[in-house]
């Protein structure tokens, strides 16, 4: 069912985490198209099954996956990349070191990343099932783009909370993006 008319990439596809405990140790994993009228399309992108712990929690499309191979230098906007909210100045994705924006450094996780340019581009997600006053660690890597007229300073935050802010300067050719652990103690769940 749609969840509203829109112009395309103004919404994003439906996002399903199905938790199940398998019974045996393989199986096949299905999807299927059932009629219910018209020609019955259906379309799937960013599947993943991960092994996980009762408590872990569930980002939308953390490696940016989702959003496909856009045209050009990857600008996404005014579209929306899948399971985030952006808004303010440039965003798209880059094919990790071929750039133009990713043009530098090796990314820790498959083909795309995430660039944001402009001062207050940011992306955010509503996280769900946190467990508030425990621990929890947020990683992910971070780069710059290599150009001669690029200062980026970062900033991440959760629940208004700043986590992280810092001055970040490109790794250079073939080194890996900085691996960021942020250690936090959440006041609420979400």
């Amino acid at each position: 069912q749609p969840l509203a008319t829109a112009t395309a990439g103004e919404l994003n596809y439906y996002f399903t985490n199905v938790v199940f405990t398998p019974a045996s140790a393989s199986g096949a994993l299905q999807f299927a198209a059932t009629p219910v009228s018209g020609d019955a399309s259906l379309l799937l992108d960013a599947v993943s099954m991960v092994q996980r712990g009762a408590g872990d929690i569930v980002l939308r499309n953390p490696s940016f996956e989702a959003s496909g191979f856009p045209a050009g230098v990857g600008y996404i906007q005014p579209k929306l990349i899948s399971g985030w909210t952006t808004e303010l100045a440039n965003w798209g994705v880059n094919l990790d070191g071929e750039g133009p924006f990713a043009n530098n450094g090796v990314a820790q996780d498959q083909d795309l990343v995430l660039f944001l340019q402009g001062a207050g581009a940011y992306v955010s997600q509503s996280v769900s099932g946190v467990a508030a006053g425990v621990k929890h660690t947020l990683i992910f890597a971070l780069n710059a783009r290599q150009h001669a007229s690029n200062v980026t300073r970062a900033r991440v935050s959760f629940a208004g909370e700043v986590l992280l802010e810092e001055e970040v300067t490109p790794v250079g050719p073939l080194n890996p993006y900085y691996a960021k652990y942020l250690v936090f103690t959440p006041a609420g769940t979400e």
